[in-house]
């Protein structure tokens, strides 16, 4: 890293990488919940097969939703937890603490 950028900015770096990451998710979730609001409504089919597939659909949907969400949730504990090891006194707190904990 460039020793001439403040830890600050390097911290508002990180954070705005991590909003653009978040924001080309935003417009596949919105297409994952429109597909399963779809299957959703197709489920009170009379077809069996249609229901059986509207099921799948749905499920489908959902775990997708559910990962998408997790990554991204990670991704920002990740940025958080990279911004309070790059902060000197945050580091030496951490550090501290630690020692406590295992005596």
């Amino acid at each position: 890293m460039n020793k001439n950028i403040t830890t600050a900015e390097s911290h508002r770096a990180r954070m705005a990488k991590a909003e653009k990451r978040r924001a080309k998710l935003l417009p596949l979730m919105e297409s994952l919940q429109r597909a399963g609001k779809v299957a959703e409504d197709l489920l009170h089919s009379d077809d069996p097969d249609v229901r059986l597939r509207a099921v799948h659909a749905v499920n489908q949907c959902v775990n997708t939703f559910v990962k998408i969400y997790e990554v991204g949730e990670l991704e920002y504990r990740i940025d958080e937890l990279t911004a309070a090891m790059a902060e000197p006194t945050r580091k030496r707190l951490i550090v501290n603490i630690g020692k406590h904990d295992a005596t």
